[in-house]
């Protein structure tokens, strides 16, 4: 199942974010843990796996969260684009 949806995942956007700096919301969220981080939590949807509830939001175990960090290891890569106005980046 997770091998059919990669496939179907080849060369696609997965996630848009807009941050005052995105490579820190990158590092700090999205590939630490899924409570804080949509695009975890989006893969984790994807991947079919549990979710806890942490701190009032939707969260994973140690080892699924180990299992989104590999999978965004092996299939993605970022890409960031800086603008100069919120309205360029909108």
């Amino acid at each position: 199942n997770a091998r059919l949806i990669e496939k179907r995942m080849i060369n696609r956007v997965l996630y848009i974010g807009k941050a005052s700096n995105l490579t820190s919301r990158i590092e700090n969220s999205h590939l630490k843990r899924a409570r804080t981080s949509t695009l975890r939590r989006t893969i984790a949807e994807f991947l079919n796996l549990d979710f806890l509830q942490v701190s009032g939001k939707r969260g994973l175990d140690s080892v699924n969260e180990s299992t989104v960090s590999n999978w965004l290891n092996n299939n993605t890569y970022f890409q960031i684009c800086e603008t100069s106005t919120v309205k360029e980046a909108e």
